[in-house]
């Protein structure tokens, strides 16, 4: 009999036939998602987007990615991937915790926003931006000073009171580029680190001393933009812009219209944008400045 793993994320637990070294293990209870290997099923049936390599219905996602597996999620509820002879297990965690789950998440109305998390004096921050923006980077500096972080990339979001929005912990983990990582202060960590994908510049690191197990409230989000300036500026985001912010940063978003989630999605960022501060900040697209940018952001926090 196969051996069951238990496992905490999201807000979710999990139980997986795979070993997940990222996740946190916990005792076996009450099952919200399973995650198992075998025969993906060919879904054609109740198919709004329909490729060869993505189909997806409003209870059922689909993928195929090459030389690595097929992958299928279904009502929120199993996730099932079936590799292809050889593919790396490493890369297929990258989809496993990335498009599966935000498939999953959303499935079971929780909103994934693309955004790393942390936790600062008790007031839940996410850092959010176009990839290449630094926001991984940038929430490993502030938790190396002492706060916590929450998830990297993905943030599952749930505001079932109209009062505030939650946001849930991921796993102990980030994707950072080699250079960021001897930028930032941890190369002494960089035996222990796991290479991600076939490019040898990024790692998955753990942050378990850095960790923030609880679910906490969002007060607010900075989004982070590349720019062709010389110096970082920040401005208060207010009114609807606050809800353009929040949609533009969204998790496959193509997965709302998919799944016929319009309405239940644009009620979700209402309620963030009516509980949240937003700031953006402006920076120089070919400086490192996570130090600054970390300053910046916990000055105008506290």
């Amino acid at each position: 009999m196969e051996t069951m793993n238990h496992y905490k994320a999201f807000g979710l637990m999990l139980q997986s036939e795979c070993e997940f070294d990222e996740l946190l293990p916990c005792d076996a209870g009450k099952v919200d998602i399973i995650i198992k290997k075998g025969k993906v099923p060919d879904i054609s049936e109740n198919i709004v987007i329909n490729t060869p390599n993505v189909k997806i219905g409003k209870d059922n996602y689909w993928s195929n990615i090459e030389n690595v597996a097929k992958f299928y999620v279904e009502h929120g509820r199993l996730i099932i991937l079936e590799p292809y002879e050889n593919a790396s297990f490493e890369e297929m965690k990258l989809y496993i915790f990335g498009s599966c789950m935000g498939a999953a998440l959303y499935q079971r109305r929780i909103l994934p926003l693309h955004a790393s998390a942390v936790n600062v004096g008790g007031k839940g921050i996410l850092l959010t931006g176009e990839p290449g923006a630094g926001k991984s980077t940038i929430a490993a500096v502030i938790y190396r000073r002492g706060y916590k972080i929450l998830t990297d990339d993905v943030t599952a979001v749930a505001s079932d009171s109209p009062l505030e929005s939650i946001m849930y912990p991921g796993y102990p983990g980030q994707k950072l580029w080699e250079d960021a990582i001897e930028r930032i202060g941890i190369k002494e960590e960089k035996n222990s680190l796991n290479r991600i994908t076939g490019n040898l510049d990024k790692y998955s690191i753990k942050s378990n001393l850095y960790y923030e197990y609880k679910p906490i409230p969002i007060r607010v989000i900075t989004e982070i933009i590349p720019s062709e300036t010389n110096d970082l500026r920040l401005e208060e985001i207010k009114g609807g812009d606050k809800l353009v912010v929040i949609m533009k940063n969204t998790y496959r978003k193509i997965l709302v219209d998919a799944m016929d989630l319009r309405e239940w999605y644009f009620r979700q960022c209402v309620a963030i944008a009516a509980n949240v501060i937003v700031y953006r900040i402006t920076r120089p697209q070919d400086q490192h400045l996570e130090q600054e940018i970390a300053n910046l952001i916990l000055e105008t926090i506290s």
